[in-house]
């Protein structure tokens, strides 16, 4: 085989492994007071519901969601805040005393293909990698729209002094320690509904490239190889001369 060949070869196989590559997307997380979980392939969207919860002391788990090649995903919460003062079903007021609102979650990506909007495979609730909004006039039929803010971070879950550390008994069990309970909004301007999104993107494949450079390196050693069979005749015929 030609070096031309093996090259068009390596090509080929490290195409057709990043068109196989698989994510596998896992996470825990909980909002105060309740939660509902999307995962989208439109940012602008809102996606196949993939959990929920309505005990913020209790963690949830998503169900793994396999990502297909070719697709960006955005994981979308929507949390909203019980008003327990009121009606049942209603929303959190603004400025209600004693009812805080907060989301807080860990995910990761296991197999190859996707990265989160950090890079990495590993991503909590942070300020810096999801997008934001208060909802104007909340309610619980949702009127999804992209968020575009930055989210308010309030407590880290090993912050001891937090009040959710303190009815919890300690950190979230499942949920990272660097992990943010944040928000859409400061509680001033605060409606008890908020929005979070965050990017799952395709990633470059190392191990392919990996595979792509060890069969350049074969093929570069296998030309190399083949070339010094023809000198080795010339060689023979040299040391003949000397000996004679």
């Amino acid at each position: 085989m030609s070096l031309k060949s093996i090259l068009v070869a390596t090509a080929l196989i490290s195409i057709a492994a990043s068109a196989h590559a698989t994510a596998t997307l896992t996470g825990t997380l909980t909002a105060d007071n309740a939660f509902n979980a999307y995962l989208s392939t439109s940012a602008n969207t809102l996606g196949t519901e993939i959990a929920s919860g309505t005990n913020w002391q209790s963690v949830q788990t998503l169900a793994a969601q396999t990502l297909t090649p070719g697709n960006t995903y955005y994981l979308q919460i929507v949390a909203w805040n019980y008003d327990n003062s009121a009606t049942p079903g209603t929303i959190a007021p603004a400025n209600l005393p004693g009812n805080p609102d907060a989301f807080i979650g860990s995910f990761s990506l296991s197999g190859t293909g996707f990265v989160f909007a950090n890079g990495g495979t590993s991503l909590n609730t942070d300020t810096t990698d999801w997008q934001s909004e208060v909802v104007a006039s909340p309610s619980y039929t949702i009127d999804w729209n992209a968020p575009g803010g930055t989210p308010v971070s309030f407590a880290t879950n090993a912050d001891t002094s937090s009040i959710w550390y303190g009815a919890d008994g300690g950190p979230l069990a499942g949920i990272s320690p660097n992990a943010d309970y944040v928000w859409g909004s400061e509680p001033a301007t605060d409606t008890g509904e908020s929005f979070f999104s965050t990017e799952i993107r395709a990633s470059a494949l190392p191990e392919p490239a990996a595979w792509a450079l060890m069969m350049v390196g074969v093929g570069a050693m296998g030309a190399m190889l083949r070339r010094r069979p023809a000198a080795a005749p010339a060689l023979q015929r040299a040391s003949r001369r000397r000996r004679v």
